[in-house]
C-alpha cells in the first residue's frame, strides 16, 4: 500500500511539472501573440519562432505520451488519471490554438506575396506605358526634325535658285563677292569654258573698304584663340574618327588652308547647326558618301588653338551650310591623289562650282 502512495505522489508530482511545463508553454504562446501582434512585418522571424513552438510541441507530444503510458501502468488510480487526462486536453486544446496561429500566420504571409505580385505588375505595366510613350516622343521628335531638314533643304534651294538666276548680269571680275558675302549673287559672272593660274585669286582681292566678308587669311591674322567667325572656302581634304570629323577649307587666300573640326554623335538626331543638305549632312551620319570634294561651303564656329604642328588655329564649327555642290563622282574614296586639291586650283575654277 505505501508502495502504491509512493507512485500515486510521484505521478502527482510528475503531473505537477507537467502542468507547470504546460503554464509554461501557455506562457510562451502568450508572448508569441504578443511579439506577433508587435511585428506583424517581421514575417521571417515568426516563421522561426513558430517552427521553434512547433519543436516544443512535438515535446510536449511526447511527454504527453510518456504520461499516456504511465497512466496505463496506474490504471487503478483513478484520480490522478482523471487528472491527468484533464491535463492532456488542456495540452491538446492550446496546441490546436497554436496550430490556428500557424495557419493564419501564413495566411497572411500568403496575402502579402500576392500584394507583392500585384505591385510588381503595376510596376511593369508603368514601365511598359513608359517605354511606349518614350517610342511615341522619339516618332515625333524625328517626324519634327525631318520636316524641319525638309524646310532647310527648301529654303537652301530656294536660296540657291535666286543666286543662280541673278549670276549672269555683271563682268567676270568680281566672282568674290557672292562667295564671301551673305547677299544673293548680283554680281556674279558668265561661266567661262577656261582658267588659269594667272588669273586673280581671292588673295589679290583689298576687302578692307569694301563690305564682303574677310578671307581665311584676314581672319587668322585679325582674330585670336575664342573669338566667333564664319569663314568661306572649298573643302579641299576630309578625314573622320569615331565621333570628330576634319575638313580642310581653303579659299586661295592661304595656302594651308584652315582646319574645321566637328564633333557629332551618329546616335543622335539632326543637330540644328547643320543648314546644308544632302552634302555636309552626311558629316553626321553614317556612311559619309554624301560630302564631295571642291564644294564651297559656310562654316561658322569658334578659333581654337589646335594640337597639330602644322598649324596654329583650328575651327571648332557650329554652324555648316554648303554654298555651291560638285559631280558627285567626286567623292573621299581612294585613290589617295583625289583627296586633296591645290589651292591656286580651287580659286581658279571656283566659278564653275557655284550653284
Amino acid at each position: 500500500m505505501d508502495k502504491l502512495k509512493e507512485k500515486i505522489s510521484n505521478i502527482r508530482l510528475e503531473a505537477d511539472a507537467a502542468a507547470a511545463r504546460a503554464d509554461a508553454a501557455e506562457l510562451a504562446l502568450k508572448q508569441l501573440n504578443e511579439q506577433q501582434n508587435e511585428r506583424e512585418q517581421e514575417i521571417i522571424s515568426l516563421q522561426n519562432r513558430i517552427s521553434l513552438l512547433e519543436d516544443e510541441l512535438d515535446r510536449k507530444e511526447a511527454k504527453i505520451s510518456e504520461a499516456k503510458k504511465m497512466a496505463e501502468d496506474v490504471e487503478n488510480s483513478r484520480d490522478a488519471s482523471d487528472v491527468l487526462t484533464r491535463r492532456i486536453n488542456i495540452v491538446e486544446e492550446k496546441l490546436e490554438a497554436a496550430e490556428s496561429e500557424l495557419q493564419e500566420s501564413k495566411e497572411k504571409l500568403r496575402n502579402m506575396d500576392i500584394k507583392t505580385e500585384s505591385l510588381e505588375r503595376t510596376i511593369v505595366q508603368l514601365e511598359n506605358e513608359r517605354a511606349e510613350s518614350d517610342v511615341r516622343y522619339e516618332e515625333l521628335n524625328e517626324k519634327y526634325l525631318k520636316s524641319k531638314a525638309d524646310l532647310e533643304e527648301t529654303m537652301k534651294f530656294l536660296e540657291d535658285m535666286r543666286a543662280a538666276l541673278g549670276c549672269f548680269s555683271k563682268p567676270a571680275y568680281n566672282f568674290s563677292k557672292v562667295f564671301h558675302t551673305n547677299s544673293p549673287a548680283k554680281d556674279f559672272p558668265p561661266v567661262a569654258k577656261s582658267f588659269k593660274q594667272s588669273d586673280p585669286t581671292l588673295s589679290d582681292i583689298d576687302f578692307s573698304s569694301t563690305g564682303i566678308n574677310p578671307t581665311i587669311n584676314q581672319i587668322l591674322k585679325k582674330h585670336k584663340a575664342g573669338d566667333e567667325v564664319t569663314v568661306y572656302g572649298w573643302v579641299t581634304q576630309y578625314r573622320k574618327q569615331k565621333s570628330i570629323c576634319f575638313l580642310k577649307i581653303s579659299d586661295g587666300s592661304l595656302f594651308r588652308g584652315l582646319q574645321a573640326v566637328i564633333s557629332f554623335d551618329p546616335q543622335s538626331p539632326l543637330p540644328e547647326r547643320i543648314v546644308s543638305i544632302r552634302y555636309l549632312m552626311s558629316i553626321f551620319f553614317y556612311p559619309f558618301h554624301s560630302l564631295n570634294l571642291a564644294c564651297s561651303v559656310q562654316i561658322s564656329g569658334i578659333l581654337a588653338v589646335s594640337p597639330g604642328k602644322n598649324q596654329d588655329l583650328e575651327l571648332q564649327a557650329s554652324k555648316i551650310s554648303v554654298l555651291g555642290k560638285t559631280d558627285p563622282k567626286v567623292s573621299f574614296k581612294i585613290p589617295l591623289s583625289f583627296v586633296f586639291f591645290p589651292s591656286w586650283y580651287l580659286s581658279s575654277t571656283i566659278p564653275l562650282l557655284l550653284t
